[in-house]
């Protein structure tokens, strides 16, 4: 059995091996999968525990306080979570585990323009101007908006020549065949 442990530190598993087990022993497993002392652990079924502020707040989720209580009792099973909560500090397991993550961590100004994503403008242009056939695009968007009227993004392929100046010429388009509608054909929008 796989039991979801939700604390301050994120989503963890314990795997238990048995299902009839108690408070006291799903406490041991926490100890040895988890290393958290079972004297500084606070369990409940009740997700405010990681609420709580003070240790009398946290003294006022009983209903695992007694440790001979079966999980069974509890309505604990396969892939529930159970929330933790406990004093002190720990190690986390993990090559690249961080704790808060992105949830509840601060970030200041300077982080937040850090993670931004920059669209410059490219120095050396591939291609100096792209010209297409009137009709070919007009056929392409003109079969976009008539039978799907833009409510699925769509997208073509475009073939032609490419000059010795790096100007485009655009002979016709092929749309792959939509995805989630059942159709198979191929569109080909000739110019």
């Amino acid at each position: 059995m796989l039991l979801r442990i939700r604390s301050r530190d994120g989503l963890e598993r314990v795997t238990v091996d048995n299902s009839k087990i108690t408070v006291a022993q799903l406490k041991t497993l926490i100890q040895s999968q988890l290393q958290i002392p079972v004297e500084n652990q606070t369990l409940s079924t009740n997700q405010n525990l990681l609420l709580a502020k003070s240790a009398s707040d946290v003294q006022q989720f009983t209903d695992m306080s007694n440790p001979n209580t079966p999980l069974s009792s509890l309505n604990i099973s396969h892939g529930s979570i159970v929330f933790l909560s406990y004093e002190g500090e720990r190690q986390i397991k993990g090559p690249s585990f961080n704790p808060a993550g992105s949830f509840g961590r601060k970030m200041t100004m300077d982080d937040l323009i850090a993670k931004q994503m920059r669209v410059t403008r490219q120095e050396n242009p591939h291609c100096e101007s792209v010209s297409f056939d009137r009709d070919c695009a007009d056929a392409f968007q003109r079969y976009v908006n008539e039978t799907l009227a833009f409510a699925v993004k769509r997208g073509g392929f475009m073939y032609g020549t490419v000059s010795e100046d790096k100007k485009v010429e655009v002979n016709f388009i092929y749309e792959p065949a939509p995805t989630g509608d059942g159709g198979n054909a191929l569109y080909l929008t000739r110019c």
